[in-house]
């Protein structure tokens, strides 16, 4: 096998020097801007092939650079000589139309890590104990970093490397202590953690770069820039550090010892697992870039633009910056509710959801501060694609702890996850260009589907495969059909969250709901709160349902499906580390949680961090030192007067018992989330092989979006694909009775899907 990294011009610019080494052989460093342009071609092209396989570390980066520099020097006019800057940048946007880059055997150990207890580096929220009485602020701090070890690697972004910091509050009585987490799930903070590598030994970057020119890129346009201007300064950087055996040259040799040494650490996994063909995929399909309907584009903006009047003077001028539309939603309130508003609300969208829904001036203007807002969302977008002139998807292959994909590059690049699902926006992303076919589907009632599966309950399995209307049992075969075979209804399998409508809303039909757009919409956020572990208080707190419809709407669809409830109670206990068995304000009792809980395929999520810090909060709330005890200072907390001991007791049990809530809610989801992410996942993967291996023309080019795939496919292989899809999520029927695809061929733009 062959261990590969690169070194770059920013993170969009062309490769300068590539490292490998074959097995445990010596590292090779290979100067693309030093050698002939051929012999840069045949090594990409060994490397592709090679069946051994490839070993990255972030493979998304590294095999992006890959495929363009590839693409670059295949349009150069002599190849038997050193590639020309000029005539790099004159090619490097026509580039993108080059052949498709697809190793033979891949595997990315940053990915691998993300499936191990390092999963546990990934974006995490603080941990926050509020409310602590200052008088023991600060004790309360010191006596946390000591009680909870944790390594490095969970502070390894911060320079400061401060644990646990006392944080003010808007009340001089009150601070917060919060566990700020920065951790990284580099390559070099693994070399710490897991290989034992002295963090002093640690060379990165910055140790070396000085005097290099900055990059200036934007992420979501893959080309252009400014590195054809400072790329020579790179390319003689790298080469005096390859001759002189430098800084840089070690870093860069290291960064192959550490990928190698951590491929061992992790007992040397198989090749071509799911993630790691995905992360190849990715790169690939990014710098090529999906089709778009550029005057679809421009119309939009152009629409979009003309709700937008910029000129504060203008008297149809909509505010959206935060103080300016707070002050021109509350000019239209009562002064009782302007008073409170002033004071205590914002504009964020969740607030102005809320005052919509009521009557009046301010809810029209809450309104028009929302769609202003949105269509510069729009613009924004729209703006980025037409510099582009392509959609460059940006992914993270496991952006979750759930192992679902996520948006990749940040401000500068697109996430295709957050790109708006109206028919406006994405009737402009055509994706299929000429000589292929736009191709996709996603699941039907998917998380409904898993769900069912989870629980188990057979009854709700049943119905959710009946004809709502005459009852008919509908077969595996028939779960596409727009008709009832039976009464001829249309869109007739019963939905299971027009039966919760039932429910919630007493006296309604199942029709009566299906057609009450506002209450269906309420009944399938209170179905998808209760799969993730909500309850009728949710319901009543985010979705406006009374507490005695809520709770007999709860109590009725447990009566009526009990697998459920014991489905979720034991997957509660066994998270569920702190209880009062006497109630309320009684005793709290501890009990060992598990670790980690999978997906119905096995994918882990581990909880062995929060429970750590769930069990050390417990035991400091359980023990509070006895000069903390001896101070004797009242102080009233949630409407209860305590001594500074006893506040600080509270506060770190309704910390604990927060972090418990989080783990129950999350192991919850999990079994649901990453099941589907999994599903989604290997139906690409399959859609993947229909591209050969090495480098050839473009057969497909499939992208996962959530619970959606779409897909361009060459021409004559749109069967072909389709049936590789139906089999695939066939072979999940054993363990999800109700899966069912809805595959589509010859779609004209992603709307239409």
């Amino acid at each position: 096998m062959i261990f590969v990294d690169s070194e770059t011009v920013g993170l969009c610019g062309p490769a300068i020097l590539l490292q490998y080494a074959e097995n445990d052989n010596e590292i090779t460093f290979y100067h693309f801007w030093k050698r002939s342009v051929q012999e840069s071609l045949e090594l990409i092209e060994w490397l592709m092939n090679y069946k051994d396989g490839l070993i990255f570390f972030n493979a998304v980066f590294d095999h992006f650079q890959l495929c363009k520099i590839y693409t670059m020097f295949l349009l150069a006019k002599n190849k038997d000589k050193v590639p020309d800057i000029e005539e790099m940048k004159s090619v490097e946007k026509e580039a993108r139309d080059g052949p498709c880059l697809k190793p033979y055997s891949i595997f990315d150990v940053f990915l691998h890590a993300r499936k191990t207890s390092f999963q546990s580096t990934m974006e995490r929220k603080d941990i926050v104990v509020r409310r602590v009485p200052t008088t023991l602020a600060f004790q309360l701090c010191n006596e946390l970093n000591k009680r909870i070890p944790l390594k490095d690697i969970y502070f390894a972004r911060k320079k400061d490397r401060k644990r646990w910091e006392v944080v003010d509050t808007p009340q001089n009585e009150w601070k917060n202590v919060v566990l700020k987490f920065a951790a990284s799930s580099g390559l070099k903070a693994l070399a710490v953690d897991a290989l034992g590598v002295p963090p002093e030994e640690i060379l990165y970057y910055s140790d070396f770069d000085r005097g290099l020119p900055k990059v200036h890129e934007l992420h979501y346009r893959p080309f252009g820039g400014n590195w054809p201007r400072i790329i020579q300064q790179y390319i003689d950087h790298w080469w005096e550090a390859d001759r002189e055996k430098n800084v840089a040259y070690k870093y860069a040799a290291n960064d192959i010892i550490y990928l190698r040494e951590l491929y061992k650490y992790f007992e040397s996994p198989p090749m071509n697992d799911n993630d790691s063909v995905l992360a190849c995929l990715v790169a690939a399909v990014r710098w090529k870039g999906y089709n778009l309907d550029i005057k679809k584009i421009h119309d939009l903006r152009k629409r979009l633009a003309n709700l937008i009047r910029e000129d504060p003077f203008d008297p149809n001028h909509i505010p959206s910056a935060p103080i300016q539309a707070k002050a021109y939603i509350a000019q239209a309130m009562e002064p009782a509710e302007r008073i409170i508003f002033e004071n205590n609300g914002s504009t964020k969208k969740v607030i102005l959801k809320e005052i919509i829904e009521g009557d009046g001036p301010a809810a029209e203007r809450a309104q028009n501060v929302v769609r202003v807002r949105d269509a510069k969302y729009k613009i924004m977008l729209l703006d980025k694609l037409l510099q582009a002139g392509r959609f460059h998807a940006d992914l993270k292959i496991i952006g979750t702890l759930s192992g679902r994909m996520g948006g990749g590059s940040g401000k500068t690049g697109i996430n295709p996850q957050g790109i708006p699902r109206e028919k406006e926006i994405r009737e402009c992303f055509t994706f299929a260009t000429e000589g292929y076919t736009l191709c996709g589907g996603d699941e039907e009632s998917f998380e409904v589907a898993l769900a069912a599966a989870k629980y188990g309950d057979p009854g709700l399995t049943e119905v959710l495969s009946k004809c709502w209307k005459c009852g008919y049992q509908y077969k595996i075969g028939e779960f596409l059909l727009e008709r009832c075979p039976e009464c001829g209804e249309k869109d007739s399998r019963t939905k299971l969250h027009a039966l919760y409508g039932m429910k919630l809303f007493p006296g309604m039909t199942y029709e009566e709901v299906r057609k009450d757009k506002g209450k269906y919409t309420r009944a399938k956020s209170c179905v998808f709160s209760k799969i993730y572990g909500g309850d009728w208080q949710t319901m009543v707190q985010k979705y406006g349902i009374s507490e005695h419809e809520a709770r007999m709407a709860d109590y009725k669809f447990n009566q009526d499906y009990p697998e459920i409830e014991k489905a979720r109670k034991k997957t509660q206990g066994m998270f569920q580390s702190m209880s009062q068995p006497e109630g309320l304000g009684t005793k709290v009792v501890w009990k060992e949680p598990v670790d980690k809980i999978e997906s119905m395929l096995g994918f882990p999520r581990y909880f062995t961090l929060e429970n750590m810090i769930c069990k050390a909060l417990f035991d400091l709330a359980e023990h509070i030192p006895s000069t903390w005890r001896d101070v004797k200072i009242p102080v009233t907390r949630k409407d209860r007067v305590q001594m500074v001991s006893g506040a600080v007791q509270s506060a770190l049990f309704a910390c604990a018992f927060n972090i418990q809530a989080q783990n129950m809610r999350a192991a919850e989801n999990h079994t649901i989330q990453s099941t589907g992410a999994q599903i989604t996942k290997s139906i690409q993967v399959e859609i993947w092989k229909h591209q050969p291996v090495g480098i050839n023309p473009w057969i497909v080019a499939p992208l996962n979006v959530h619970d959606e795939i779409i897909t361009p496919v060459k021409k004559g292989y749109e069967d072909l694909v389709k049936q590789t899809v139906l089999e695939k999520n066939e072979s999940y029927r054993e363990l999800i009775s109700l899966i069912c695809i809805n595959w589509k061929i010859g779609l004209s733009d992603w709307g239409e899907k």
